[in-house]
């Protein structure tokens, strides 16, 4: 689980390490890959490692950088290296207004051009942070009650740091206006079609900025359609879904845009919804906690999804999301 809470001083593991190993050793089979990422679990937390046997993209907080470094030395060469300090972060954010920390975190003028540029459309201040660490930089505010315009889009692909730029919609009523974006930019630009912010977090963590555009589509496109996503929300007005009579404010989980879960318990609903979306075959629950949700309900969550579904990893974050208190994926 993530035990970071943003709004709070005592950051357990301070550093955010993220790095790419490439040209693994002939020897390095994937036990090595799974060893590793056992290893990294030990000194930190927020652990992702993804990839194959050609690359390795990882990402952990932790107090002990140079030791996720040497454990990823084992297996390859190592690119791409990023560490940054969240105490120290959190102390600068903490010393400034409001306005001034929405500003802090906004696109960066001076970001390098790249060979590819991406532009995801988030919701969320730790979305966004998601987001970044797999090294995306360039947003557009959105979601399921604010939908961007064309010309929002349009201006964030202006403003990436590259000539070729894939954009993430991260929301199906979004597609059309990315789409329409893409058009009526001059620069190189593909859209690929993700539905949901998960979907949207498996394209980015599958990005490499180190290849072209087209590979890139292709290993984002094939990650996307591996991710499973579900929401929890009340409802909005008294109706009835499947035969089942829901009430104004009843607790309601969508799969595929049907309402399969419903009733007044959150862990109930909770685990309908995961037994709608989950199967034989899945590997990896994550749970994003929205704006104003509580994080030891959600961690409460997290733990009874590990408690059901045992032949599962588990992760946790803050997603910040507003609308849904709770987006779940499964891969």
């Amino acid at each position: 689980f993530s035990n970071l809470d943003n709004s709070k001083d005592d950051i357990q593991f301070g550093y955010c390490t993220e790095f790419f190993i490439k040209n693994l050793y002939p020897d390095v089979k994937e036990r090595d890959i799974d060893a590793y990422r056992a290893n990294l679990a030990k000194i930190g937390d927020c652990v992702l490692v993804v990839g194959d046997l050609s690359l390795v993209k990882t990402h952990v907080h932790t107090n002990e950088p140079g030791l996720a470094l040497q454990y990823a030395q084992i297996l390859g060469e190592l690119s791409h290296i990023k560490i940054d300090n969240m105490r120290e972060q959190h102390r600068e954010l903490s010393e400034i207004d409001p306005q001034a920390a929405a500003e802090a975190v906004a696109i960066p003028a001076d970001i390098p051009e790249r060979d590819v540029a991406v532009v995801a459309v988030v919701a969320g201040d730790g979305i966004r942070t998601i987001f970044s660490d797999w090294q995306i930089e360039a947003f557009v505010e959105g979601g399921q009650s604010m939908n961007p315009s064309t010309d929002d889009i349009l201006h964030a692909i202006k403003n990436a740091p590259s000539r070729n730029v894939i954009v993430l919609p991260n929301n199906k009523n979004i597609i059309l206006a990315a789409d329409q974006a893409a058009e009526m930019s001059d620069k190189n630009v593909k859209v690929i079609k993700t539905k949901s912010i998960p979907q949207g977090i498996a394209a980015a963590v599958a990005y490499d900025p180190d290849a072209d555009i087209d590979v890139n589509v292709k290993k984002m496109e094939r990650v996307t359609g591996q991710v499973k996503t579900g929401l929890i929300t009340n409802a909005v007005r008294d109706t009835k879904m499947n035969g089942n009579s829901i009430k104004k404010d009843d607790l309601i989980g969508i799969y595929e845009s049907d309402i399969v879960a419903n009733g007044k318990e959150l862990p109930k609903v909770f685990e309908q919804l995961l037994q709608k979306m989950t199967d034989e075959d899945s590997e990896l629950i994550t749970l994003y906690y929205g704006d104003g949700t509580d994080e030891g309900q959600a961690q409460g969550l997290a733990e009874k999804a590990e408690e059901l579904f045992d032949g599962c990893d588990v992760e946790m974050h803050y997603g910040g999301q507003p609308v849904y208190p709770y987006i779940l994926s499964v891969e």
